[in-house]
Parts: structure tokens; sequence; C-alpha cells
């Protein structure tokens, strides 16, 4: 297993936090009242949605397709809801910021194999950059419920500076687009890794709920395997800062071949995506 470059902080960020993740660092915040709230908030709605069970075993309770419905739901409803985006604004005030956010996401994942499904689906190894081509890409990404290494993020950090096959070059959001509109599987719905990574360098954090993992898009990540008996629920979103131009300084790209720069995916912390 690789040293982690995990780092944690408290009550805020330093003031050169962004140099220290868009040179590999990964920061772990802790007491963050905003994180909290937004932890509170998020398990609302999982228990909402999966009501009357607990929504870290509501999976042995129900049928797929209504453990999917219900998943699916709370999803947009995250995503969508002003609540959530209000919370994450305070969460950026808190860093003097206004930046540009991707969409809301609030990912479940049940134990055992992996699943395809977008409600529950687990993530290969990737990096987010390989789809948005912008290396000033930053991660926030939080637990809802206690997570164990069993059902956590997972990161490859020896891979910040070394390259990985992959299919960045060939892979096209339209197609992807195309494939969901007729239902079908067959076509990556992200760019990711064509080798397994080094198991030795496997770095698996297991941040606190109300405590938020704060990382360039750039790094090596996934979804850990779930070989636990309760389901992960995180919530996350992606920032550019506003104002940032395109091809801005940011981290190393070391293997990726994206040709487009998916800017437009990121707007106002307050749009409605």
């Amino acid at each position: 297993m690789s040293a982690s470059p995990i780092e944690t902080v408290t009550g805020k960020l330093p003031e050169d936090w962004q140099h220290r993740l868009f040179a590999g660092g990964i920061l772990q915040v802790i007491g963050l009242p905003e994180v909290a709230a937004l932890r509170a908030t998020t398990e609302r709605m999982a228990c909402e949605a999966f009501t009357p069970h607990d929504p870290t075993v509501a999976h042995r309770h129900l049928d797929f397709p209504d453990y999917l419905d219900r998943a699916r739901e709370m999803q947009r409803r995250f995503a969508e809801g002003g609540e959530v985006s209000g919370l994450f604004a305070d969460l950026f005030r808190r860093f003097a910021s206004t930046p540009l956010r991707d969409r809301f996401h609030l990912r479940v994942v049940p134990p055992g194999a992996a699943r395809t499904e977008r409600p529950v689906r687990s993530l290969p190894a990737h990096r987010d950059t390989w789809a948005s081509n912008l290396m000033h890409q930053i991660n926030w990404w939080a637990p809802v419920f206690p997570i164990t290494a069993q059902r956590t993020i997972i990161f490859w950090p020896d891979y910040w500076s070394r390259p990985i096959r992959n299919n960045s070059a060939a892979w096209d959001l339209e197609t992807v687009k195309a494939c969901r509109s007729a239902g079908r599987r067959d076509y990556p719905h992200l760019p990711s890794a064509l080798e397994q990574p080094d198991v030795t360098t496997v770095v698996l954090p297991i941040p606190k709920p109300d405590e938020i993992l704060v990382f360039s898009g750039a790094h090596l990540h996934g979804t850990a395997p779930n070989t636990s008996a309760q389901a992960r629920f995180s919530f996350e979103t992606r920032t550019i800062e506003a104002g940032c131009a395109v091809g801005r300084a940011g981290a190393p790209n070391v293997d990726h071949g994206a040709s487009g720069v998916q800017q437009h995916w990121f707007q106002p912390i307050n749009a409605n995506l």
C-alpha cells in the first residue's frame, strides 16, 4: 500500500490549498459546520427515500427495481434542490471562493459485485480530467454515514506522475448520451483506465461523517469494491474557479488524450444544471 498523501486540516483550508492539491496532495478537512449541515441534509434525504428501512441496509429488504427507483429519486432531489445548493455556497464562501460547479452528486454503492445501473454504479479507475480536460478542476467528496476500508473511495497516488493506459482519446460524451437514450450499456460512461492499477499503490481514506476530502481531479481514483454488509452513501461535486481561463496551469497532464474542453459543465453555484 502506498504512502498516503492525505493531510488532515481543521476548520479551514491553508492559504496555499490549491497549490497543495495541484502538487498531488489530498486534504481531509474536519470541523466545518457547513459540511456537517450538508451531511445532515443528505442523511435526511436518504432516510426519507428508503423509509421505513435504515438506508445502509435497505438493499436487504427491498426488491432491486424498487431500490433503484428510490435511489434515483433521492439523487434527483439532491442534484436539483435549492437547499443543497445553498449549503454548498455556504461552504465555498468560507474559503472566500466563488467557484463554478458541476452537478451535485449523491452516490449509493450497495454491497456485492460492481453494478452498472446509473443510480448505484461503481466507478472504475479514472481521472476526472480525462473527461473535462480541465487541469485546474477540484473535487469535493464526503461520506454520509460511517464508512470503512471496505466501502470508501480509492486512490492510487503513485499514478499522480505515472501514466496509465486509458481510453480518454477515444471517449465521446455525445456517444454516451446516445447509448443512454437507446438503453445501451456497452459504451463506457466515463473515460477509464485500460489496465489494472498497481494494487500496492492503493490508499483507502476513511473520513468520518462531517469531514470532507478535497483533491485534484487529476488524481487516479475510483470506487473501492464494497465487500462490507452496508451500502456506502457519499456526496460530491467538482469545481473550477470562476474566471479561470481555459488552459490555466493546474495539475500535470501525464496521460490524457481528450481533445475537447468541457468548461460548459461548470456553472454558477446556484444554477439548476
